[in-house]
């Protein structure tokens, strides 16, 4: 990272001109989440982070409270750097697909990524003049960034930032809001048009942020998929492939965060459902970016197979029927030992816990059934 950089990012991560959000901050670093509790928070403003010759800046409104305000990095160790990264890594402008601390081996390639505002505030609602004093960091961060094309703002609101931040410096357009019902009615002030004026009526869903659902456990494709309304359980192992042969419809576990609790150790709810087949559902409403886990059916087991070469008369690969088949069972069904074995040089060979076993083949078939 060139000295320049280094020199800007001392300065953010000095910076305490805020004093509500140096408050906020310092306060959540005390408290911390319960999951996080014997972590050392970072604490401090967040930096950028990135390929300082990359052609795409990325830009979010501010650090995650438990995220990059616990971490020490922009978007890592929370929800939203789940989603970002996963992105990122199918797109190959990152070299994988998490970033859950520092120093975790992740690069960006020919882009860079930060926030509008270097500290999390309260509610995630900054002040107009927090924005504006770290506006002066983000102009650097620009400046410095010589080979930027392409700016890509993550929300509305991070958006909103990056508009107000362009507004402002270089004097652009005035922005006027108006009703449209009131225009249309002569209702107040009647606003007169001028040259190049640009009128653009918003859709309602264009105020919403983009929601989703989060998939896992034993289904053929776990991921992250878009929200739509009157999804159903049933619907959504389908949109995730399907169940896997050893998956289980009941005590399916769907959690979702507790918006309304003040409580940081009340902050999600967890709930189990049943449901009959796929053709059937319950009545639970699934709700947006809950995460859904289907579980393991505790009493199928897959087939486990042991091999016995040498000098048998049917070497090979052969099914364990029952928990309670030895040695000496394996040797019968081979048809024993030939006219060639030496039976007192015999060994085992066995995987230990820590073997990784490749399952290629397996999931092959799942995707066939």
């Amino acid at each position: 990272m060139s000295s320049n950089f280094n020199k800007l990012n001392k300065s953010i991560i000095n910076c305490e001109k805020c004093k509500r959000l140096v408050k906020f901050r310092q306060k959540i670093s005390k408290e911390k989440r319960k999951q996080y509790i014997n972590e050392t928070y970072w604490g401090k403003p967040i930096t950028g982070f990135g390929d300082i010759k990359g052609k795409i800046l990325l830009v979010g409104l501010a650090p995650a409270a438990h995220g990059g305000t616990r971490t020490g990095r922009v978007f890592t160790g929370d929800k939203s750097s789940d989603f970002l990264y996963k992105c990122l890594f199918k797109a190959k402008i990152s070299n994988q697909p998490t970033s859950e601390y520092r120093d975790d081996g992740l690069k960006l390639n020919k882009a860079y990524i930060t926030t509008a505002l270097k500290c999390v505030p309260p509610e995630d609602k900054p002040l107009k003049q927090e924005l504006n004093n770290c506006f002066k960091y983000f102009d650097q961060e620009i400046n410095l960034l010589k080979n930027l094309k392409i700016i890509v703002a993550l929300g509305k609101i991070a958006f909103d930032a990056c508009k107000y931040f362009y507004k402002n410096k270089y004097g652009l357009t005035e922005n006027i809001q108006f009703n449209v019902y009131d225009q249309l009615n002569d209702i107040g002030n009647d606003l007169e048009l001028q040259e190049e004026d640009v009128v653009t009526i918003f859709s309602k869903n264009d105020l919403r942020d983009e929601t989703y659902i989060e998939v896992s456990g034993e289904v053929k494709n776990p991921g992250i998929f878009p929200f739509s309304s009157n999804l159903n359980l049933s619907d959504l192992i389908i949109i995730a492939g399907g169940l896997k042969k050893n998956a289980t419809l009941k005590n399916i576990e769907i959690s979702r965060t507790n918006y309304s609790s003040e409580s940081i150790d009340n902050s999600a709810e967890v709930f189990y459902v049943d449901i009959e087949s796929m053709d059937s559902d319950s009545n639970f409403e699934i709700k947006p970016f809950d995460n859904i886990i289907i579980r393991k059916d505790p009493l199928i087991e897959q087939v486990q197979f042991a091999r016995i070469e040498g000098e048998v008369k049917y070497p090979g690969k052969y099914a364990i029927s029952s928990k309670k088949e030895r040695i000496s069972d394996l040797l019968n069904r081979a048809g024993g030992p030939n006219e060639y074995a030496y039976n007192k040089g015999a060994t085992l060979i066995r995987k230990t816990e820590f073997a990784e076993e490749s399952n290629q083949i397996q999931n092959e078939i799942d995707d066939l059934t």
